[in-house]
């Protein structure tokens, strides 16, 4: 038997509606992590599941005897990003491993894998699946790679290691955590990503909260941590620049022409392309005053725990 690490590792779960899955991927998780590592912990965060997901994790809790297993209930339905937070904060491991969805669509060893890329010099490895067929997210993220600020590319992910030095950095420049991804890569430490041959599981419907909550953070996320609507509100801009140019050198050919229209037509026309421009203008300028007061002064992201259960 190969020698186990000795660095404290966590596992943060994120669960919804998962009963049907969640013990089989667990029992999974546990038997790797017992032959990997002398210590770590496993945290479950359930997002106001309303099916028998917490029985399910009682049950494994149960079964096991070398491993703690912590159990967050949140008060309400917040959303992967709020509750995967919550998890993060309670976890006291060296290394994070953030499972942002069940079940997984890799072989378990990958954990192992993106362990040791880690010891290689790296706060922050993403596993990447080579398989994507959402059309919905692969244009989230290419519109979000055009305009994002830092240089990192995104991609699709559920699963990835974070070093306790990157917790603590995220936590530091006090960012509020809309969209973990993005701030983890926008924190300065260095990042690396593992492609992985993914397995095509089958599709599972969502609710009208997980899509208004998908929505919401996609256009959060467009706002923070793009230009994106600078460069809409400057485009429109220009092209009011541009029509009122255009009306403004008609409006002084008809003036001193021949023919003439309705009387008072051009000057008219001058005048409101001229306010539309300075509307537009003034629009830009405070976009990008705003985007810049969101860059350095985040709101606090909140989120409401129920309770927590130490199962083990």
């Amino acid at each position: 038997m190969a020698a186990r690490e000795n660095n404290f590792v966590s596992v943060v779960i994120y669960i919804y509606n998962d009963a049907d899955i969640i013990q089989g991927e667990l029992e999974g998780i546990h038997e790797l992590l017992s032959e990997k590592f002398v210590k770590y912990e496993l945290i479950c965060v359930n997002d106001d599941s309303t099916d028998e997901s917490l029985k399910q994790i009682r049950d494994f809790a149960a079964k096991v005897n070398d491993c703690p297993v912590s159990l967050i209930n949140m008060g309400y339905y917040h959303g992967m990003e709020a509750a995967m937070k919550a998890g993060v904060d309670l976890s006291i491991g060296d290394f994070v491993f953030e499972f942002d969805r069940i079940p997984v669509d890799f072989d378990l060893s990958l954990m192992t894998d993106i362990f040791e890329k880690a010891l290689s010099g790296y706060d922050i490895v993403n596993a990447r699946p080579r398989n994507m067929r959402g059309r919905k997210s692969m244009l989230f993220y290419r519109i979000f790679n055009l305009f994002s600020i830092s240089g990192q590319k995104l991609g699709t992910e559920y699963f990835r290691l974070l070093s306790r030095r990157t917790i603590n950095r995220v936590d530091a420049i006090g960012q509020t955590v809309f969209y973990r991804k993005a701030v983890y890569s926008s924190c300065g430490l260095k990042m690396a990503n593992i492609f992985y041959e993914n397995r095509m599981l089958p599709s599972r419907k969502s609710n009208s909260k997980q899509r208004k909550n998908r929505r919401n953070m996609a256009m959060d996320s467009l706002v923070l941590f793009t230009d994106l609507a600078y460069k809409i509100s400057f485009v429109f801009c220009i092209l009011m620049a541009l029509f009122m140019l255009g009306t403004g050198a008609y409006t002084v050919a008809v003036y001193f022409g021949q023919k003439r229209p309705v009387e008072g037509w051009a000057p008219l026309m001058g005048m409101i392309s001229a306010g539309f421009f300075g509307v537009f203008g003034i629009q830009t300028i405070i976009i990008k005053y705003l985007e810049l007061i969101l860059s350095l002064v985040f709101k606090k992201q909140k989120y409401l725990i129920s309770s927590i259960e130490k199962l083990k």
